[in-house]
């Protein structure tokens, strides 16, 4: 009795002892976790590479918006190489696949990209930075092998190189295996300091790219009589959330780059700042004309306002004609959430989908959308035109 009781009290104290160590160890732990966080420096290519190495792979063990960004960023840039490798290595099989096959990798493909742009987007979404600012980044500074064939060419090195600021965009094309066009035409060594806006700006690009694949998958594409058949309705739902959020973000954006009155390593500058690296300059006009866009085409998007689609409309928006009767236009959301049944099969011939439900008189209430009219101007001349386009395709 006395051999037992001894045993069982020194188990149980050998039991408290490795508990109490086990807490000094994970204190400890927890200690040098914070005197020694990570070191984040996206602005060398060394740097760049050992940031992305040493971040974990799970999002939510990210402790700092710091973390994030450079998460988001690390991300990213491992998507696209990973899309530009699967896409370089299958474009070499491509003619000896059966098509059908072609198409399914391709939708594994998307369905990839929609999840991790997913997991990222939910990742900027979290970050408020406020009036501090993040991280100094060198995106020309971000070099890797972009085609998996181990080596890295010239056009690889600066792939994400930033187009230097205030040349005319059709000089700009992708990097090539050319230094003298690199050189005048890129700036590898441009740096950001990252602020609200940018993060925003990141934002909007991921729920407009995640809403187009999704409105994507939505349907299937019939290879042997090439028409598309509306196969997932509910996903169109999803993509008119996702897009939605995308020009909520674009207006955000707009406000928090107007706010700024700092002058220093820029991204999207407002018409009193001179410090960007933003291939495009932004004057009062074009704020102007971003506010105005942005704000019909939410009112569009959101069913407020209404498509042209009587039988009548002229214009770009003329192909919808058939699609309401004399006096309706189309309500986009309402299109969207209540899309027609599954199976409808959409081509270049055939009958038109009926979308009656989605058809609504103009009114007062719901007057007609004005993109139209926006892009007819636009189109009337090509120099306001062309800036305006391409400054919301860059801003957006």
């Amino acid at each position: 009795m006395t051999l037992t009781t001894s045993s069982t009290s020194r188990r149980a104290r050998f039991s408290n002892m490795a508990a109490a160590a086990a807490l000094a160890v994970g204190l400890g732990y927890g200690a040098a976790a914070e005197a020694a966080p990570l070191t984040l420096d996206m602005s060398t290519t060394a740097g760049f590479a050992q940031t992305c190495k040493q971040l974990p792979r799970d999002a939510r063990r990210l402790k700092s918006d710091d973390e994030r960004i450079a998460w988001a960023l690390c991300r990213d840039t491992d998507q696209t190489r990973r899309l530009i490798t699967w896409a370089t290595q299958n474009f070499k099989r491509i003619d000896h696949t059966p098509l059908p096959q072609v198409v399914a990798e391709v939708e594994r493909q998307i369905d990839e990209v929609r999840r991790e742009m997913a997991q990222t987007r939910q990742v900027l979404a979290r970050i408020h930075l406020g009036e501090r600012r993040s991280l100094q980044i060198a995106p020309g500074q971000w070099q890797m092998d972009l085609n998996g064939d181990g080596q890295m060419e010239l056009w690889e090195k600066y792939f994400f190189a930033i187009p230097k600021r205030g040349l005319n965009h059709a000089s700009w094309g992708l990097p090539r295996n050319d230094e003298a066009h690199i050189q005048r035409n890129y700036a590898p060594a441009a740096q950001i300091r990252i602020d609200q806006a940018d993060v925003l700006w990141a934002l909007s690009y991921h729920q407009f790219i995640e809403g187009l694949l999704t409105h994507v998958r939505a349907f299937d594409l019939d290879t042997k009589h090439w028409h598309l058949t509306l196969a997932r309705p509910a996903l169109l739902g999803q993509a008119h959330t996702l897009i939605g959020q995308g020009l909520e973000t674009s207006d955000r954006m707009r406000h928090a780059v107007l706010a700024e009155t700092d002058d220093e390593q820029e991204w999207i500058a407002n018409p009193q700042q001179r410090q960007s690296v933003f291939p495009l300059v932004l004057d009062a006009e074009d704020f102007q004309t971003w506010r105005e866009v942005m704000a019909e085409a939410r009112a569009t998007w959101q069913g407020e306002h209404l498509l042209p689609a009587s039988r009548n409309a002229r214009g770009l928006l003329g192909q919808f004609a058939p699609l309401c009767a004399e006096g309706q236009g189309l309500n986009v959301k309402q299109l969207y959430l209540k899309p027609p049944a599954k199976g409808t099969r959409i081509g270049s011939s055939g009958p038109l989908p009926d979308v009656s439900e989605a058809c609504q008189a103009i009114s007062s209430a719901k007057p007609a959308s004005r993109l139209g009219e926006m892009a007819e101007r636009a189109a009337r001349s090509e120099a306001v035109g062309t800036k305006t386009l391409r400054h919301l395709y860059w801003v957006n």
